[in-house]
């Protein structure tokens, strides 16, 4: 089990620094779905993130963006102790 950090998500969709790396990880392990995990906050965190960075971008990218993550069926681990 992998647990996906919000940053290398963000690259998935982002051309920044690390975008290629974070593509070769996602395309080698996005297969298993039970393999890539990520903590409840994750879809916040990468929904923040692209609309942060849509103003720079045509209208509805983030949109399209988060919907294509969505998409991936990363699994969602609790961040609470309960």
């Amino acid at each position: 089990m992998l647990l996906v950090d919000a940053s290398v998500a963000v690259r998935w969709f982002v051309d920044q620094p690390g975008h290629v790396e974070a593509s070769k990880w996602l395309r080698r392990l996005a297969g298993d779905s039970n393999l890539l995990v990520g903590p409840d906050l994750l879809r916040f965190e990468v929904c923040g993130a692209l609309a942060r960075l849509s103003p720079i971008r045509e209208p509805e990218w983030a949109r399209r963006a988060f919907a294509r993550f969505d998409r991936l069926g990363l699994r969602s681990i609790p961040t609470t102790l309960e």
